[in-house]
């Protein structure tokens, strides 16, 4: 069934599930709808425009690191406070925006039955209490920001100080739904356990994923179909291996090579940073190991195939040796950022 028909169903499941519960006189709250990364923005027409809606989108639709034709880390869509009706409140992830000073706003009034004597009290005294978390408010599964401020100006200010906090909210709350998605199978306990025996590493794969290779010092999986190939990489290095971007490149590209072709002859895979590098962050912190995090993009040389990867190297103390794990998706019709969230939600699973 065409996506787009399932989503006509499921809002029209909504319209009509909500007056029938309510004729009821039955407070049964129905599930949130919703993709990952999609985000529902509610405001006045006059507060989001101009300068305020363009710094929330810079922040909001900025570049997802990385993918070969850009997609933004969150898709947003615009609602008016007249469009804004029973189904859409049962929207996953929404943005409610209010200038208070605005009486007759409808945001601002929403806001302000919602918040506490108190906590209005408290956004008139402190500039930057400007945020309130509220979850489940009109479906389960739901996360509601509600972002306002005395003033246009100070909301604006805020949203530059505080959107990766709000970020931060919808992030979280998706990562349930990434790994309700990337497990709704199960798991491969045969793969998992092939891993623990041969190469000592605790990492839970998804029962989509197939065996690919495994030996003395790495596994490949992958999932295969007609459109998509996602594929999960483990390599157990010396202990002595150095962890910097520099020679992240060099490992990287001679696993790759080593592992990686497609039927044409003299074919291998290697990083792809001809137009856009790639972006490492040398502290980061997976599933509480310390590690260098790498996302790029990567290339069939001698072949036209190329996706994005994300990549870490692990010091592994107890173990007296360096991990290597990577991640990396050929989805040539389809979009690259859900898919490679999907990587992150598996290899965050590693325990040593």
């Amino acid at each position: 069934m065409p996506l787009l028909t399932k989503r006509l169903i499921h809002l029209c499941s909504i319209a009509l599930l909500i007056p029938l519960l309510q004729s009821c006189g039955r407070q049964i709250t129905p599930v949130a709808y919703g993709q990952v990364d999609h985000i529902m923005v509610v405001a006045p027409e006059d507060l989001y425009r101009g300068a305020l809606r363009d710094t929330f989108l810079h922040f909001f639709q900025a570049p997802y690191l990385v993918t070969p034709t850009p997609e933004p880390l969150f898709e947003i869509r615009y609602t008016k406070p007249s469009e804004f009706n029973d189904v859409r409140k049962t929207k996953r992830s929404i943005i409610i925006m209010a200038n208070l000073e605005d009486e007759d706003s409808y945001t601002a009034q929403l806001i302000r039955n919602t918040l506490t004597r108190q906590q209005l009290e408290k956004a008139k005294t402190d500039p930057n209490y400007c945020l309130v978390i509220h979850k489940d408010r009109w479906a389960d599964q739901q996360t509601i920001v509600y972002f306002f401020s005395y003033g246009s100006t100070l909301l604006l200010q805020n949203i530059v100080k505080y959107h990766k906090t709000v970020m931060r909210q919808f992030n979280e709350a998706d990562l349930v739904k990434l790994r309700a998605q990337s497990y709704f199978r199960g798991e491969d306990e045969k793969l998992q356990k092939a891993l623990k025996n041969r190469l000592n590493i605790d990492l839970k794969i998804p029962l989509e994923y197939n065996q690919g290779n495994l030996d003395d010092s790495t596994m490949w999986v992958r999932k295969e179909t007609n459109r998509l190939s996602s594929d999960v990489f483990v390599a157990v290095l010396d202990y002595e291996t150095e962890i910097s971007p520099a020679n992240h490149t060099k490992v990287r590209d001679a696993l790759t090579k080593k592992y990686f072709s497609t039927k044409i002859k003299g074919s291998y895979m290697q990083i792809d940073n001809r137009i856009i590098p790639v972006s490492y962050d040398e502290n980061y912190v997976l599933n509480g190991n310390e590690s260098l995090r790498a996302r790029g993009l990567w290339r069939i040389v001698n072949d036209y195939m190329g996706g994005s990867f994300v990549s870490y190297m692990i010091k592994d103390d107890k173990h007296q040796r360096v991990l290597f794990l990577d991640g990396f998706v050929h989805y040539p019709s389809g979009k690259k950022r859900p898919e490679m969230r999907k990587l992150d939600v598996i290899l965050s699973t590693l325990k040593l």
